[in-house]
């Protein structure tokens, strides 16, 4: 995955101001656009998003 400077700057202020590691950050983000673009994945690639609570790995 290619990241520019200013977001991964900015990536890893948000994983601090949370308490947070950029690792769950960059999942939950990639969680968020799969849900956003659920219709546009083939059926068979559709399934629930499962969510951690944060702070659990």
């Amino acid at each position: 995955m290619n990241v520019s400077a200013d977001d991964d700057d900015r990536l890893r202020l948000l994983a601090a101001r949370t308490g947070r590691a950029v690792d769950d950050c960059l999942a939950e983000a990639v969680a968020l656009l799969l849900e956003r673009y659920r219709d546009h994945l083939p059926e068979q690639l559709t399934w629930p998003v499962v969510t951690r609570p944060a702070g659990e790995r």
